[in-house]
């Protein structure tokens, strides 16, 4: 069949400032900005037909942003702990270009907690079934969720690791192709498609 999910990256938040003044975001209960729920109405008339299901991060920049589309499609979401953004503990908060050596180390030993935090290993294991469940089923799947989801993602669907398999490690330090308020979606084979914010591109520094 056609596309089984919908993945939407929360709008643009207080710590989603691009360039050198990125933060790290975590569990840290970050609202959306002005600009940001302006993405979020945008992205809610890009939805035309109504999901089997309609889920999202219970952290408040995911929860803001799935109430905006919800109001769109006059269905209330889900919220889900296990479409969290990865638990960075201490991390969050910190820019991103000082806790970059840290997140690395993390990467490459994934059953190390950040410290006050989870492992990696943990929040791939709360997460993707999430995500592997939705795109078997036939249906169709919304979720609103985080840059990192978005990542992870792309990390399985990338050809590498075998398609819909293990997750391509390169992604979990990249930056997803998706901009705050952008949508990725992806059907049973694993083909992602992205579309992003016309107008006044987040995450972009001039």
């Amino acid at each position: 069949g056609g596309i089984t999910l919908i993945y939407i990256r929360h709008g643009a938040s207080a710590l989603n400032k691009g360039g050198t003044e990125e933060r790290l975001r975590g569990w840290l209960p970050v609202p959306l900005t002005p600009q940001g729920v302006q993405q979020a109405h945008d992205v809610a008339g890009q939805i035309s037909l109504r999901p089997d299901s309609f889920s999202a991060s219970d952290l408040p920049r995911a929860a803001q942003t799935a109430d905006i589309v919800g109001k769109h499609l006059g269905m209330a979401p889900k919220l889900e702990p296990n479409i969290r953004d990865w638990n960075t503990g201490d991390l969050a908060g910190t820019k991103v270009t000082d806790s970059l050596p840290q997140m690395k180390e993390l990467i490459r030993t994934p059953d190390v907690s950040a410290p006050n935090g989870e492992s990696i290993d943990s929040y791939l294991a709360r997460f993707v079934p999430e995500m592997r469940k939705r795109i078997e089923d036939p249906g169709m799947h919304l979720v609103v969720g985080h840059a990192r989801g978005a990542m992870v993602l792309q990390g399985i669907a990338s050809p590498v690791n075998g398609k819909g398999e293990g997750v391509d490690p390169k992604y979990l330090l990249d930056r997803p192709d998706v901009d705050p308020g952008g949508v990725m979606t992806i059907d049973p084979r694993w083909n992602v498609k992205v579309q992003n914010p016309k107008a006044g591109k987040a995450g972009k520094t001039s």
